[in-house]
C-alpha cells in the first residue's frame, strides 16, 4: 500500500501565527481496489485525490494560494504534474519544490564523480561491524583514541566518514586483521591508510556541512521563505569562487546568466581551494599525478554542483530575490557530519 501525505500550512488566529498542520493520508494503491492499482501514481490522480480532500471537507479551493513538494515529475514535470495542474486551479498559485530536496540532488549528483571506493569505504565498514561483538570491540579502540564511542548508522546514498573515528578505526581494523586474520578486515585497513583515499574525505568533510546547514535553516518551523533566493545565492557565490575566477563573478551579478561549467572562466587547478585538503594535506599537498587526479575530481564535484544547483532552480526562486528580512542568528548553528553515532 502506497499513501500520499498532505499538511496544511495556513495562519492560525488562535496563536496568532502560520502553523503547519497534518491534513490527510491519501491511499494511492490500495489492495481492495483493482481501479487504483491499474491506474497507478500519476499526476492526475494524485492531483484528483489531493482536491477531493478539500472537497470533501468543504474547503473552498480559492483558499489554496500554494503547492509545494519534492521535485520529482509526478509532482514538478512541466506539462504534466501536480503542479502544473495546480497552476491551472486558479490564477495566483505559487509552486515550489522542496529546498532540502532539491540540494539532497544536487550533492548526490555531484557525488557521482567520487571514486567508487570511498563510498564504498564508509559502506563496508558498516557491514564489518554489523553485529554487536565487532561493535563492542570498536568501542575499545574508540576509548583509547578518547572519542566518543558512536554507533555506526546505515549509509545512505552520500556517504561519508567521520574523521573523528578514523584513527579508532584503523587501530580496530589492524586489530581484526591481525588477530582474525579476514580478508575484508585487510581491505579495510588498507583503504584507511590510503593517504589519498582520506583527502577525498577531507575535502567532503568540507564541502558537505554547507548543504547540511542550508537543510538545517530550511527546515526550520519559521517561516524563511522570504530569505530563500539571499540563502541560495550566498551558498552558490561561496562554491563558484572556489574554483572560478574572482573577476567574472564579480561581473556577474545575476547569477542566473553564469555558467557554472564554462571552463573558459575556470582557475587553474592549482588555484581551485579545497578547503581541509589544502590545510590538512602537508606534506601530499604537490603536484603529483594523484594530487591532479583528486583535485581534478575534486573540482568537478563543485562545478556539477554548481550546474545542478542551476537546472533544480525554479522560477519560485527567481520570484523570491526581490523579498528580503532579517537573517535569524539562531539557524546559522554549526552542523557535525558523521556516520558515526
Amino acid at each position: 500500500m502506497k499513501t500520499l501525505a498532505v499538511c496544511t500550512r495556513y495562519f492560525d488566529e488562535n496563536v496568532n501565527s502560520v502553523t503547519t498542520k497534518f491534513w490527510s493520508l491519501v491511499q494511492i494503491f490500495d489492495y481492495k481496489s483493482s481501479d487504483t492499482s491499474n491506474t497507478g501514481g500519476t499526476a492526475e490522480r494524485l492531483y484528483d485525490e489531493l482536491i477531493k480532500s478539500f472537497e470533501d471537507t468543504r474547503i473552498p479551493l480559492t483558499n489554496i494560494i500554494d503547492f509545494a513538494s519534492d521535485g520529482c515529475n509526478v509532482m514538478f514535470g512541466k506539462n504534466n504534474s501536480v503542479a502544473s495542474r495546480m497552476k491551472q486551479l486558479q490564477d495566483g498559485i505559487v509552486v515550489m519544490k522542496c529546498i532540502c530536496h532539491s540540494l539532497h540532488l544536487c550533492v548526490s549528483e555531484a557525488c557521482k564523480v567520487l571514486p567508487k571506493h570511498s563510498e564504498d569505504l564508509a559502506r563496508n565498514i558498516y557491514n564489518f561491524n554489523h553485529s554487536s561483538k565487532r561493535q563492542a570491540a570498536l568501542q575499545e579502540f574508540q576509548d583509547f583514541c578518547n572519542v566518543e564511542p558512536h554507533k555506526l548508522l546505515r549509509p545512505a546514498q552520500i556517504r561519508w566518514l567521520s574523521l573523528l573515528q578514523w584513527d579508532a578505526l584503523k587501530l580496530f581494523f589492524t586489530s581484526q586483521w591481525m588477530e582474525e586474520k579476514l580478508v575484508a578486515a585487510e581491505n579495510l585497513f588498507h583503504e584507511l591508510n590510503d593517504v589519498w583515499l582520506r583527502l577525498y574525505y577531507l575535502f567532503l568533510d568540507w564541502v558537505l556541512p554547507k548543504v547540511v546547514k542550508m537543510n538545517e535553516y530550511f527546515q526550520s518551523e519559521k517561516v524563511v521563505i522570504t530569505v530563500l533566493h539571499l540563502k541560495m545565492v550566498e551558498m552558490f557565490t561561496e562554491l563558484l569562487s572556489t574554483y572560478m575566477n574572482p573577476h567574472v563573478i564579480m561581473k556577474n551579478r545575476d547569477l542566473n546568466n553564469l555558467q557554472p561549467d564554462n571552463e573558459q572562466y575556470f582557475l587553474p587547478l592549482s588555484q581551485i581551494y579545497l578547503g581541509h585538503i589544502a590545510e590538512n594535506g602537508g606534506d601530499h599537498f604537490h603536484p603529483t599525478k594523484n594530487m591532479l587526479d583528486l583535485m581534478t575530481t575534486s573540482n568537478l564535484y563543485l562545478h556539477l554542483r554548481c550546474n545542478t544547483k542551476e537546472q533544480n532552480e525554479d522560477n519560485t526562486d527567481r520570484e523570491n530575490k526581490n523579498v528580503h528580512a532579517e537573517n535569524d542568528s539562531d539557524a546559522d548553528e554549526d552542523i557535525v557530519i558523521e556516520i558515526l553515532k
